[in-house]
C-alpha cells in the first residue's frame, strides 16, 4: 500500500470554521444630539469580506433603526454608524438588536457565511440619545385675570433645562415679579395693566437641556 509519485498537496487547504462575533463596541457613554454620530465595531473571530449593505440594527427608545457600514471589509472588524435624527430620544440607554445582511452576504476569506450571533456587547447603558426639543407652555392659576393683583403665573417645560432667566421673558402690559424655579418648572407674579393687553413670549434658544438642545 506504500504510495508512490503523491502530487504535491500543499496547495489544497481546508477551512471549515465558520466566522463568528466576538464582541461588540458601542460609542463612548454620552448624550447624543441630532446630527450626531453612533459609532459600533463588530469584531469577529477572524478576517471577513463582505457585500452588498448590512446594517447593526440599534434600538432607540422604542424604534429600531439601521446603524450603515461604514468600514473593514476585508479585515476582522466591521465599523457601523447610525446619524441621529431629529425627535429621537432614548435617556435610559439605546440597545444593540442584532446584525442584519440586508440582502448582502459576510463570509470569510474561504467563502464560509458569518454566524451573525452578537456575543460579547459592551454595555449601552449611558449611550444616551436626545434630540427631541423640549417644548413650553404657559398657565395662570388665577381664576380672574383681569383683576389688579398680582396673577401667578407657571413655565413648564418638556424635560428639565438650565439657563432659563427671568429677563428671557417678553412681557408687554405688565410687569413681573417674584420669580423662581429649576428643572422643568418655573413660577412669577404677573402684575397686569390696569387696560389693554397682556402678551407673553419667551424667545426662542434660551433654555438648554443637558444634551444642548435649544428650546422651541
Amino acid at each position: 500500500l506504500t504510495l508512490n509519485n503523491v502530487g504535491d498537496a500543499s496547495g489544497v487547504l481546508v477551512d471549515g470554521e465558520v466566522p463568528f462575533v466576538t464582541s461588540v463596541d458601542v460609542p463612548i457613554d454620552d448624550t447624543y444630539i441630532e446630527g450626531e454620530s453612533l459609532d459600533f465595531v463588530v469584531n469577529f473571530s477572524e478576517a471577513v469580506d463582505v457585500s452588498g449593505s448590512p446594517e447593526l440594527l440599534i434600538t432607540i427608545g422604542s424604534t429600531t433603526v439601521g446603524a450603515s457600514l461604514t468600514g473593514g471589509t476585508g479585515t476582522a472588524s466591521l465599523s457601523f454608524s447610525y446619524i441621529v435624527q431629529s425627535g429621537e430620544i432614548d435617556m435610559d440607554g439605546i440597545a444593540v438588536v442584532s446584525l442584519s445582511l440586508n440582502g448582502g452576504t459576510i463570509q470569510d476569506l474561504a467563502g464560509n457565511d458569518a454566524d451573525l450571533t452578537l456575543n460579547n456587547i459592551a454595555d449601552a447603558s449611558n449611550v444616551l440619545v436626545d434630540a427631541a426639543v423640549p417644548q413650553v407652555t404657559i398657565t395662570s392659576t388665577s381664576s380672574d385675570p383681569t383683576n389688579d393683583n398680582p396673577i401667578p403665573i407657571q413655565v413648564t417645560f418638556t424635560e428639565d433645562v438650565t439657563g432659563f432667566i427671568s429677563s428671557d421673558l417678553d412681557i408687554v402690559g405688565g410687569t413681573i415679579s417674584n420669580f423662581s424655579g429649576t428643572g422643568a418648572i418655573y413660577t412669577f407674579d404677573l402684575t397686569p395693566p390696569a387696560e389693554g393687553i397682556l402678551t407673553i413670549d419667551i424667545d426662542a434658544y434660551v433654555a438648554f437641556v443637558l444634551a444642548g438642545n435649544g428650546n422651541l
